[in-house]
């Protein structure tokens, strides 16, 4: 039995699931592609904390909004 199910193998799944996993916590990761990060579709949205934390390229970024909603 696993303490955490993660679903989706992309940018966030990904890192969350490795976040849980050096914490401890037991975590599957479901993803329905055959291989993980290919071909990843998400929103693109990423906090400019994300691009210092994780010293990304900021060529990666093609626009710049001011607020987003989510609607869950």
């Amino acid at each position: 039995m696993y303490d955490v199910i993660v679903v989706g193998g992309g940018p966030v799944g990904g890192y969350t699931a490795c976040q849980l996993t050096d914490q401890g916590f037991e975590v599957s990761l479901f993803e329905e592609d055959d291989e993980v990060g290919k071909d990843v579709i998400c929103t693109g949205v990423i906090g400019t904390e994300a691009f210092k934390q994780f010293n990304l390229p900021r060529t990666a970024i093609l626009s710049r909004i001011k607020s987003i909603i989510f609607f869950c």
